[in-house]
């Protein structure tokens, strides 16, 4: 780059030089080597030096803040010089700069200037990166009171108005699912969300940030992001598509991330500008593999792969951009602002879809699933040949049948079924015991049990139980004759009828005593001829006492 002299530049051009030690105030004038327009490296331990030349700037008067981009340095000094040679200097740190609106920035009060300034000279010492150089200019106001600033405000709090949905909608997904992947996306989210208010500055009505403070933050959120995107992938991404290895890259450069973070986000200023340099390099680090197993996740047919692919492609080139423009000697820093905005907008939208197209699959393969184990869970309480419920089931549903009034049982029992089957086959046997099945169920106001092979249970409630069910034992022959052709003889059964009503209420009732009474009162009608109803009560016993008081003989 070619040496200008010192003397009149173009209006608005920036002029720079960096030196080896701060020049005094008085020395300005004399240095000859400027460089114009003005480029650095960074260089902490060197004076790097703007000059302004206002001698042509007719608001010259009304300058009042110098407006930079947040990033760390010791130490900038302004002087003002007016064409008679009088010189005013200011000079802070960098935790005197206040809290900015938009695109990062920090104001610092400038000299007193006036119609007769001719110079400006910045002088930044101990700078970790070459940004509050690249982006410093003069104004008579702060940032956001122009109506272009005031659009740009509006569109960041819009964007971050949007972010909030995505956080709730990720907590809502994780309550209903358990998955991790929700509780990622809500991080990497949450992250973006404080990043852009940092960035933009619309903390500001509500509270000021030191710049420290303020710039800890815009770091540590952007690296939270990083990390929240290596996770949400690992996560995100089906087993089918992320080896075990690639999720260990992914968990690796994560690690790699949150340690550059906690190099970078703090002020050491003894580490030079390794910590920016380890930051940047190894937020970028992940790309390269991140690409690759998206892309071939996709290739394999993941639905997850283009919503990732589609989020993450405008953030990898604010990476690429921000990275390159740090570590390229000469180049001026770049920090895509504009583009992180509208992608990180277009990456929350677009993986949100995805978390809720990922929701929709997982709550579809769930409710498929419950669909799947409740047929099961029926088919292990029904016969599946008769569809009359089974042993285990009134097993498990006695005392609530009970309670809902069912207190009359009928055990039945197919007279001679073995002969049915010996004679005329298995085939024709099935048929006999669905048909029995359908004979005895048509009462609306009873339950049917199989109890095994040919005998059946049924349970009934109501005054008229006797009647109904002797009214079903016989309905077997009618049914069995008027469907079933070739049978040369009738189908009858026997069966024992218990009612139990009396005792119903008795906390000591059990199935299995009941059941083997009634078994005894169907072997009674078996033992008097069979295709015949035995009958029984339970009643409670009332013994009698004599006039004495004890029971009665």
């Amino acid at each position: 780059m070619q040496a200008q002299a010192a003397g009149h530049s173009p209006v608005g051009e920036r002029c720079g030089v960096t030196l080896d030690a701060v020049p005094a105030a008085g020395d300005l004038p004399q240095i000859s080597d400027w460089h114009c327009p003005a480029r650095f490296d960074v260089a902490p331990e060197k004076a790097q030096i703007i000059r302004f030349d206002l001698i042509d700037r007719n608001d010259r008067a009304q300058l009042r803040y110098a407006i930079s981009r947040k990033a760390d340095f010791e130490r900038l000094t302004f002087v003002a010089q007016d064409v008679d040679g009088a010189q005013r200097v200011t000079s802070n740190n960098f935790a005197d700069g206040q809290q900015a609106y938009l695109e990062r920035q920090f104001s610092l009060p400038l000299p007193k200037i006036t119609t007769e300034t001719h110079y400006l000279f910045a002088i930044m010492t101990g700078g970790k990166e070459t940004m509050p150089l690249d982006y410093l200019r003069l104004e008579p106001r702060l940032p956001g009171s122009t109506p272009a600033e005031r659009n740009a405000l509006l569109l960041y709090a819009l964007v971050i108005g949007i972010l909030i949905m995505p956080i709730l909608i990720d907590l809502g997904v994780f309550y209903v699912l358990r998955d991790r992947f929700s509780l990622m996306h809500a991080g990497m989210v949450g992250s973006t969300l404080i990043h852009l208010v940092t960035v933009s500055g619309l903390n500001l009505p509500f509270f000021a940030l030191s710049l420290p403070m303020a710039r800890f933050l815009g770091v540590a959120s952007f690296g939270a992001i990083v990390i929240g995107a290596s996770l949400f992938t690992e996560s995100f991404l089906e087993r089918e598509h992320l080896s075990k290895r690639g999720r260990a890259i992914f968990y690796g450069h994560a690690i790699l991330v949150a340690i550059a973070t906690a190099v970078h986000a703090p002020q050491f200023h003894a580490l030079g500008r390794f910590p920016a340099d380890f930051f940047y390099v190894t937020c970028l680090a992940g790309s390269p593999y991140f690409i690759w197993a998206i892309a071939k996740a996709w290739r394999e047919g993941s639905r997850s792969a283009r919503f990732l692919a589609i989020g993450f492609a405008p953030l990898i080139m604010v990476g690429a951009i921000r990275t390159s423009s740090h570590l390229i000697p000469g180049m001026p820093t770049y920090d895509a602002g504009t583009l992180f905005l509208l992608g990180g907008a277009l990456e929350v939208m677009a993986t949100t879809l995805g978390v809720a197209d990922r929701f929709l699959s997982l709550r579809r393969e769930r409710d498929r699933m419950l669909t799947e184990a409740q047929a099961l869970a029926l088919q292990a309480r029904r016969d599946p040949l008769t569809g009359a419920l089974n042993r285990r089931a009134i097993t498990q549903d006695f005392d609530r049948l009970v309670s809902e009034g069912y207190t009359s049982f009928m055990l039945v029992d197919l007279d001679r079924f073995k002969s049915i089957n010996d004679e005329y086959g298995h085939t024709i046997g099935d048929r006999v015991l669905q048909l029995t099945a359908n004979a005895l169920s048509a009462d609306p106001a009873s339950k049917l049990v199989r109890m095994g092979g040919e005998e059946f249970l049924l349970l009934l409630h109501g005054s008229d139980a006797c009647h109904r069910a002797e009214a079903r034992r016989r309905a077997i022959t009618a049914r069995v004759l008027k469907e079933l052709d070739g049978l040369e003889r009738p189908v009858t059964a026997s069966a024992g009828f218990l009612d139990f009503s009396a005792v119903a209420s008795e906390a000591d009732l059990d199935f299995a005593m009941l059941y083997t009474r009634v078994d005894q009162l169907l072997y009674s009608a078996k033992c008097e001829g069979r295709n015949r109803t035995i009958y029984d009560t339970l009643e409670l016993f009332d013994p009698k006492l004599d006039a004495d008081g004890s029971v009665a003989a």
